[in-house]
């Protein structure tokens, strides 16, 4: 007899949540997704997609080996998500240039480059003129640049739209417009994922993967995990005037095929208000043109705003629920939602499938409070 196929009820339809449900029900297991509003609604689709784990970690660590893990996955992973929904993800494998425009900043794309080297990276340092000659509308005072090929670049919208397909097509039911208020346990053991309208969903094991609410579900863990809003400026350049993510002081300049620059991004405490201010968009807008002046005659198309799920010490929260079986946790991404999709997917599968263990740096007991003393130890 063939064993019995797991039911899941994933929470959160972003980036993370669509990747781990489709990636379960290709595993074969029974996938219902739960989305607030819309899948991609939130940090997903504000985000600008850059695939940067060299530029992220800063130095080498857990978080550095699980960036560059899921950055291997993702030209397979991109590969199947387009064939599934037929959907192009705009997956670009041009690299990354950082940019220093005065003389303090220099020293430190130094040691940013030392760090990549010692991980096993290389990177370029570019002179003015070459760098002039790789980017001519870059700020004629640029000093230096460091040029990296190990990075890359998707187009978050356009994946989130092939994940929801994929997901769909390998049969996850997706439900929108429904929010989830908690897990329903029984003993020691999930039972389901109760919905704030009072139904439930019943699953041998729950995900939460619901990004900067994730904090506010009823669960037998603590997540400290709370919402940073990220603003994002998207002009038009006809002709581009770049063809590389740039990063410069301040601000990052991320070029898409159809002729849109994303200017990012602010890191502001302001809970869950999504709304465009003034002040940081200005300021975003003062740096992009002190690296490249060009941008001063460019279109303002739109703004970008979300909310990435930061947990308290910065890093994923990723695994098995200390206390209560049946409660996987993928949330926490903060800025590296996109990046680490793939791998994120893999690991939760591989736990609900195999019974694998997820990387203990990132294990969800971190916040769990301590066991109650023992009369010896009282």
């Amino acid at each position: 007899m063939s064993p019995k196929r797991p039911c899941v009820a994933v929470v959160g339809g972003g980036v993370i949540g669509c990747a781990v449900a489709w990636r379960l029900a290709r595993r074969d297991a029974e996938v219902v997704l739960v989305e607030r509003d819309r899948p991609g609604a939130h940090a997903s689709s504000a985000a600008a997609g850059m695939l940067s784990p060299l530029k992220e970690a800063g130095e080498p660590g857990p978080f550095l080996d699980l960036g560059l893990r899921s950055l291997e996955r993702w030209p397979e992973f991109a590969k199947a998500v387009e064939s599934v929904s037929g959907v192009d993800v705009a997956y670009r494998r041009d690299g990354r240039l950082d940019v220093a425009l005065e003389a303090g900043e220099t020293d430190a794309l130094r040691r940013q480059r030392r760090v990549q080297e010692e991980a096993g990276h290389e990177s370029r340092l570019l002179e003015p003129a070459e760098l002039r000659r790789l980017e001519p509308e870059l700020a004629p005072d640029a000093l230096l640049g460091l040029a990296t090929e190990h990075d890359h670049q998707v187009d978050n919208r356009r994946l989130l739209r092939a994940l929801w397909i994929a997901a769909e097509h390998e049969g996850v039911e997706v439900r929108t417009g429904v929010a989830a208020a908690g897990v329903e346990v029984e003993g020691s053991r999930a039972t389901g994922l109760r919905l704030v309208d009072g139904s439930r969903v019943d699953a041998d094991v729950v995900v939460v993967a619901a990004g900067a609410w994730s904090g506010h579900l009823e669960l037998p863990t603590r997540l400290p995990v709370r919402p940073v809003r990220g603003q994002i400026v998207v002009l038009r350049t006809v002709p581009p005037l770049l063809g590389r993510t740039t990063w410069g002081p301040g601000c990052y300049l991320v070029p898409r095929r159809d002729g849109r620059l994303l200017v990012g991004a602010t890191m502001e405490e302001a809970g869950f208000d999504t709304g465009v201010t003034a002040e940081p968009v200005r300021s975003l807008l003062d740096r992009a043109i002190r690296l490249v002046p060009g941008l001063a005659a460019a279109h303002v198309e739109g703004f970008q705003v979300g909310l990435r799920p930061a947990a308290d010490d910065g890093l994923p929260i990723l695994g098995r629920d200390p206390h209560v079986d049946g409660i996987i946790y993928a949330t926490g991404h903060f800025r590296n939602g996109i990046l680490l999709a793939p791998e994120t997917a893999e690991i939760v599968a591989g736990i609900v499938v195999d019974d694998a263990a997820a990387p203990p740096a990132f294990d969800p007991a971190r916040f769990a409070d301590p066991p109650a003393p023992t009369g010896d130890e009282a």
